[in-house]
């Protein structure tokens, strides 16, 4: 009994090369053979590179693989200095530690600002 994998993407008027067009086509010519789907070709090997989760006044719990479970205000530090680093334009580079920096020295609530 041989199973079809079948795999509809929607074509974009834009750009029909798109790297993601290449998994449908490659699961349509596996469609069935388990020797194909089991080379190395196909494998999906997924690397932890760790969790980063913000708790709240200015504390965050960092998991970093190979180092060591890091909680706390040193872990915020991370977590502020990695969400700003992480930015697509030095412009909201800026931004974002401008606000950090705001939000430290006067607090979150603006109502009192007039």
């Amino acid at each position: 009994m041989s199973t079809r994998v079948f795999v509809r993407c929607r074509r974009r008027r834009k750009s029909p090369s798109k790297k993601g067009s290449t998994w449908p086509r490659f699961f349509n010519e596996c469609a069935g053979d388990e020797a194909k789907l089991k080379a190395d070709d196909a494998r999906f090997d997924y690397v932890h590179k760790g969790s980063l989760a913000y708790i709240g006044k200015d504390a965050a719990v960092a998991d970093i693989p190979g180092f060591t479970i890091v909680k706390g205000i040193a872990a915020g530090l991370i977590w502020k200095s990695f969400e700003t680093i992480s930015q697509v334009s030095p412009r909201n580079v800026l931004l974002v530690a401008a606000d950090m920096v705001r939000t430290k020295i006067f607090g979150r609530d603006i109502s009192r600002i007039n």
